[in-house]
């Protein structure tokens, strides 16, 4: 069974709230403009359909035995969270040239330990029968996904430009990276706590 408009407003609504990978693409657009927004909604795409497809396919039927080590992803998921923070606190402020902090691969590492790939994998994805259903369903993810994640990019680069000039650059960027520590925090917190 292929999935409806419940299962897009579902995965819209999903990428809409704020977190991890949205705040690297919305400075990404604020630093870089309007052109760094297909590339970096990209990589965050191909990190969310790794994540999400090794959910599905190996580790939510290997995690379900093994608490322990749901636990120890948790802590890794927070732990590469809390470096993009610091990159990207520590890059604040300096020429798009001379950091990488919102690179594609900044942007790629942390889709893949970004909580909402649990959330698609294990209560938005239907159960898929088979891999023509699979691709079906992955197709019409990516596509919901790339919209919503290009309007964070276009509004971090509409906002960018104002706050850029009004409070300076290197606190755009801070902003971008006390997001980043906030989620980590929780992350690791909702995996002591529950």
């Amino acid at each position: 069974m292929t999935p409806g408009p419940s299962f897009d407003l579902a995965v819209a609504l999903l990428f809409a709230v704020p977190g991890p990978t949205n705040a690297l693409i919305a400075v990404a657009g604020a630093r870089r403009g309007a052109r760094a927004i297909p590339i970096v909604a990209g990589a965050a795409l191909v990190g969310f359909i790794v994540a999400v497809g090794a959910l599905i396919g190996i580790a939510g039927p290997y995690f379900a035995t093994r608490p322990a080590l749901g636990l120890a992803l948790r802590a890794l998921c927070a732990l590469l969270l809390a470096r993009s923070s610091w990159r990207l606190w520590r890059a604040a402020g300096a020429s798009a040239a001379k950091r990488d902090a919102t690179s594609p691969a900044d942007v790629l590492a942390t889709s893949l330990v970004n909580p909402k790939g649990l959330i698609f994998a294990f209560a938005i994805f239907p159960p898929l029968a088979n891999a023509t259903q699979a691709i079906e369903v992955f197709v019409r993810f990516g596509s919901v996904a790339l919209v919503v994640m290009s309007l964070w990019g276009l509004a971090g680069a509409a906002l960018g430009q104002g706050a850029a000039h009004r409070i300076g650059a290197a606190m755009v960027d801070r902003v971008g990276a006390a997001v980043l520590a906030a989620f980590s925090v929780v992350v690791l917190a909702t995996g002591v706590t529950g």
